[in-house]
């Protein structure tokens, strides 16, 4: 009992430790890093603001339950009269949080948006929309058009967006949030939801989702000049008639809230942005070189290990 104790305290205090030290680098690199990214393409940039969100949490998890843990099993013998000391107590119990934390952030917004799927679906009414695409129509103030869920995702759209919009304006809408399910966009923000909070989360969060939005727009309209203006008419639309929604996390809206202008001037006046299989290389190779210098420092760990239990009190 003591040593799978032991083992526990041991992983999530590594956790916790590894949480802080990756977060104070992102948080030092996250203004270069935006800045660099300004200029690449938009799906590049949603894909390099989520690892970059993601990547503390996920650094951690796997120094403390991919590294330390398998390290500490393999050199530890069971036997072992190692000290369980107060402070490495304390690390571990807010490591155990934390996760508690993002499990309960996670499963909050899950609910939540079955919660408001199965509100909007018990008073919709079921249509199909041009391009053969099924859709769930409410009767709702708000201009709804949006895609609700992860697994099955569904598309819902009122009646005053299909009363005050045009056939190419709500055709470019569909077109968009078929973007986000092909993306699967709202299993990204669910994973954003449940990352811990960090000095750099909202700057990063509402980064990311600027990003996918523009993504899903250069997805949905594509090289189309008809379809781009048609998207740009559907946004300044919607602005106009909606307020900023607050939705949970497991939704897709064409219109998240606040201003449509940079949308808008991309989708009318396109920049020319660099290909991105150099982006997708390093990143590769950065995660390859990553897993081999874990593997290699595993004796080196175990023995920090070995004297930061012994030294702490």
């Amino acid at each position: 009992m003591r040593y799978w104790l032991l083992a526990s305290m041991v992983t999530l205090s590594s956790f916790a430790i590894g949480l802080v030290l990756m977060s104070a680098v992102g948080a030092a690199l996250v203004s270069s890093f935006r800045q660099r990214l300004a200029r690449w393409p938009s799906s590049v940039r949603a894909t390099a603001l989520l690892c970059l969100r993601v990547l503390p949490v996920v650094s951690a998890l796997a120094f403390g339950a991919a590294l330390v843990l398998p390290t500490f099993l393999y050199y530890e013998p069971r036997n072992t009269d190692e000290p369980l000391t107060g402070t490495v107590a304390a690390i571990a119990v807010l490591g155990f949080l934390t996760l508690l934390w993002s499990a309960f952030r996670t499963t909050q917004s899950w609910i939540s948006t079955r919660r408001l799927g199965r509100h909007w679906k018990r008073a919709a009414r079921v249509v199909v929309l041009p391009s053969n695409v099924r859709a769930f129509v409410v009767d709702d103030p708000f201009p709804i058009v949006a895609v609700v869920g992860w697994r099955k995702p569904a598309l819902f759209i009122s009646e005053r967006v299909l009363s005050e919009c045009t056939t190419g304006e709500i055709e470019a809408m569909i077109r968009h949030e078929r973007a986000h399910i092909a993306s699967r966009d709202n299993l990204k923000r669910l994973a954003l939801r449940g990352c811990p909070r960090l000095p750099f989360s909202s700057e990063l969060d509402a980064a990311w989702n600027m990003a996918a939005e523009e993504a899903a727009d250069a997805r949905a309209a594509g090289n189309d000049a008809a379809r781009r203006l048609d998207l740009a008419h559907a946004l300044i639309r919607l602005a106009r008639l909606a307020p900023i929604p607050n939705l949970p996390a497991g939704i897709s809206a064409f219109y998240p809230g606040g201003s449509v202008e940079h949308r808008v001037r991309l989708l009318l006046e396109p920049a020319t942005q660099p290909g991105s299989s150099r982006v997708y290389l390093l990143a590769g190779l950065a995660a390859t070189l990553l897993a081999g210098g874990f593997i290699v420092s595993a004796p080196a760990i175990h023995a920090a290990m070995e004297a930061l239990v012994r030294l702490v009190p």
